[in-house]
Parts: C-alpha cells; sequence; structure tokens
C-alpha cells in the first residue's frame, strides 16, 4: 500500500538537501517544521543561525568555523539533523563558547543541547492512514528492506536472506559496491570477518540486484526503487509480523539515536521494529510512549549495550548479538498484541505526547536565548 506523499513533501524536499544558513533573519520557507521553530528563534535580535539538514553528508566544519569567528558574540542557534555527526567535533569549533543551543531531534541532551522531538511532524502523514492486518493474515515472519549501501545492514541482509524463515527481502546496490569491497569494509568499520555463508548471500544479492518484491511500487518502471517518495510505501510491513528496520547508521557517535521513517513504517502497521542501528532505540521508542517490548520473547540486549561506543569492537560484539536474536526468530514468534497496543498509541495519543514533552524543552530554551540577548 502506498501512502499519499504530499502531507511529507515539505519534510523531503529540505531533509535531501544540505545547507549552511547564516542569517539574522528568519525565513519559514528554509528551516525545518516552521511551526516549531517559530516558536524559539528571536524575532529581532541579531543571532547566526546554522542547520546541518542531510542526513547523510558531513558537517562543514571549516564554514562553520569561519561563520563563529567571524562573529563571536551573537547567540548561535544550531539545528542538527544529521546521522553522522560527531558530537566531539562540533564541541571542539564551539570550544569555551557559551551562547550555543543545539537543538537536535536524537534525544542527545547536554550542556547546549537541546532534544527537542520533531520526528511525529515528519511522521504525522501515517497517522490514521494506516489498516492494521491481523499477523495471521501476514504473509512473512519477517522482511527487510534495503535502498542503498551501509555496511551493517548489507551485513544482516545477508543473515537474514541465509535465515530459514518466511522473509521478504529488498536489495538495491545503488553503489556498486563489490563483495570484495564489502568484506574488506567489514573488517575495517565493524571488525569483523564475514563467514562464506554471508559473503554467497552477499553475491547472490549483488548479481540479482535489484531485488525487490512484486509488491513494491516501481513508479518509473525500471526496477529503480531508490526514490524519495518510495519511503511512503507500506506494502512489505503490512505483510510481515516483524520488519529489521536497517537505519541508515548503525554506527554510534555519541549523539543518542537517529530513527527514521523506517521506525514510523513499523509503528504505523503494527509491525514489530526490530531497531538495527545506533544503539538506545528501544529506549527512545519508551520515553516516546510505546511499550511491551520486554514482552515480546525477543533478546534486545544488543541495544541496551554499554562500552565504548565508537569502538569497531563495540560494533562487532553488537553485531553478533543481533545474529544470535535473527537466529532465534521462528515462524511460530507470537508479537500481535505488542504491535496493536503500539500501533493504536501510534495513531491515537503518541503526536500530542511528543508535543507535551517538548514544551518545558523551548520554554527553558526561550529562557536561555532571552538571558543573551
Amino acid at each position: 500500500m502506498l501512502i499519499d506523499p504530499t502531507q511529507f513533501k515539505k519534510y523531503y524536499s529540505l531533509h535531501y538537501t544540505m545547507k549552511i544558513f547564516y542569517s539574522g533573519e528568519y525565513s519559514d520557507r528554509d528551516l525545518l517544521f516552521a511551526d516549531i521553530w517559530k516558536k524559539i528563534l528571536p524575532k529581532s535580535s541579531n543571532f547566526l543561525c546554522f542547520a546541518h539538514l542531510d542526513t547523510y553528508k558531513k558537517l562543514d566544519v571549516l564554514a562553520l568555523s569561519q561563520k563563529l569567528e567571524q562573529d563571536k558574540h551573537s547567540p548561535v542557534i544550531f539545528f542538527l539533523t544529521g546521522q553522522q555527526i560527531d558530537v566531539k567535533i562540533i564541541n571542539d569549533v564551539i570550544g569555551s563558547r557559551e551562547n550555543v543551543f543545539i537543538i537536535n531531534d536524537s534525544g542527545f541532551n547536554d550542556k547546549n543541547y537541546f532534544a527537542i522531538t520533531t520526528s511525529h511532524r515528519a511522521w504525522k502523514g501515517y497517522i490514521g492512514a494506516v489498516p492494521f492486518v491481523p499477523h495471521k493474515q501476514r504473509k512473512y515472519t519477517l522482511s527487510a528492506l534495503c535502498h542503498r549501501y551501509e555496511t551493517a545492514r548489507w551485513l544482516l541482509l545477508a543473515k537474514i536472506k541465509n535465515h530459514n524463515i518466511n522473509s521478504c527481502l529488498a536489495f538495491h546496490n545503488v553503489n556498486k559496491i563489490t563483495a570484495e569491497s564489502f568484506y574488506s569494509l567489514c573488517q575495517a568499520e565493524l571488525a569483523t570477518s564475514p563467514d562464506d555463508a554471508v559473503m554467497d548471500a552477499i553475491e547472490q544479492l549483488i548479481k540479482k540486484a535489484p531485488v525487490r518484491p512484486d509488491f513494491l511500487s516501481d513508479p518509473n518502471g525500471v526496477g529503480d526503487f531508490y526514490n524519495k517518495w518510495q519511503q511512503t510505501d507500506l506494502s512489505a510491513h503490512v505483510r510481515s509480523r516483524i520488519n529489521a528496520t536497517l537505519e541508515g547508521s548503525y554506527i554510534d557517535t555519541g549523539c543518542g539515536v537517529n530513527l527514521t521513517e523506517k521506525m514510523a513504517k513499523c509503528l504505523a502497521a503494527g509491525t514489530f521494529p526490530l531497531h538495527i542501528g545506533q544503539t538506545g532505540g528501544f529506549s527512545r521508542l519508551i520515553e516516546w510512549g510505546f511499550d511491551g517490548f520486554e514482552n515480546c520473547g525477543l533478546d534486545l540486549s544488543y541495544d541496551q549495550m554499554q562500552g565504548d561506543f565508537l569502538s569497531a569492537k563495540f560494533r562487532s560484539d553488537k553485531i553478533k548479538k543481533i545474529y544470535a536474536l535473527i537466529d532465534s526468530i521462528g515462524d511460530d514468534l507470537d508479537v500481535e498484541q505488542v504491535c496493536k497496543n503500539n500501533y493504536d498509541w501510534f495513531h491515537g495519543g503518541w503526536y500530542n505526547h511528543c508535543e507535551s514533552l517538548n514544551e518545558p524543552k523551548i520554554q527553558r530554551l526561550q529562557e536561555a536565548l532571552n538571558h543573551c540577548i
């Protein structure tokens, strides 16, 4: 099934463009979710405003440093939505400067950082638009959709492919990565050497790419489902009981957890979200009012691991735990009640709950800004 993309247009048109703003004037055409930012930004004072809105590109540290050096006194507001941002880099640029306020949607709170949720606004188009399909009517136990390259997601997609359960996979090698390159990246990024079975699965996927189930839409008619509007296609989710979210960034950065439409589609469809991404995904969902994950019969401890998040060993140990989890999933696993409860919350009180979580944070930020000005 496809969701009308109209409600997502404003989000995607900006989310896929990297922009750094230097502005003393606020424009609701420039910043994401303007109705939130209008509450925050001063209307009559000079300030520096930066926005890093691209999910995958690196922060332009040089440009940011130059702007901060040019004006050392004005308050700085930094809107941060990228997955690949390392807090240490930002802190090094900021230095001891006190009048910097960093707004993020990753749940990261610290000095200068304000975790203000905007995901619910980006995902509002799903609310009330997806019917709940009873799990006994769903053909697949597990689905996993991979629309672009990222080392951990390929590794886990291959593991799922080799698992003997009813599964539905999508794979698109848009970056034309070879099996040999993939093996080297696993060793470098994840301190992991894939076994022969995983490498065989990867080679099969690469040779057949793009692998796309017939029910996933193909608007261009050329087998290319790597399209921003394809993120509104929930066909796989309403057909599966569990979905491995395969988020764009598996590697932790120390600045919270990035959850995308991959998670939202699970919640909207009443599908169990097997969070494959930065550590703390289920904790973030619990903060948003979702619950029951401990009653699902799955060992989700991989998402609560502690240690050196930035180390390759940590990533490798986490991969091993997820491997064991995937092996434990059987076609008889019953997660329907947990999924139905969270489905009802997603389409019911979740949006307003997020708004209520934001209000005290916005008030605290406004007070801090007024103090500086």
